[in-house]
């Protein structure tokens, strides 16, 4: 069973979304499990991951580390 979903994180301005795209980048692109693969596109001040797995326990886990790495990033932003 295949499973795909996406992420979408809505941002205030593109220079927000690409300080955030180029953070995130490098882990989408070296995703340590071959039970998931995930891809990411940056538009305009929105960015996209989406996320295909194998079974609903990787897509979970592949979903669960992308919203925390958002959430750090997040945070590190509000305080500069």
């Amino acid at each position: 069973m295949q499973i795909q979903g996406d992420i979408i994180v809505n941002l205030d301005s593109f220079k927000t979304a690409k300080i955030m795209y180029e953070a995130l980048n490098p882990e989408v692109k070296s995703a340590p499990s071959y039970r998931s693969k995930s891809s990411i596109f940056l538009e305009k001040s929105k960015i996209i991951i989406t996320v295909n797995a194998n079974d609903l326990t990787s897509f979970r886990a592949a979903v669960n580390s992308y919203l925390r790495l958002i959430h750090v990033i997040s945070e590190v932003l509000s305080l500069t």
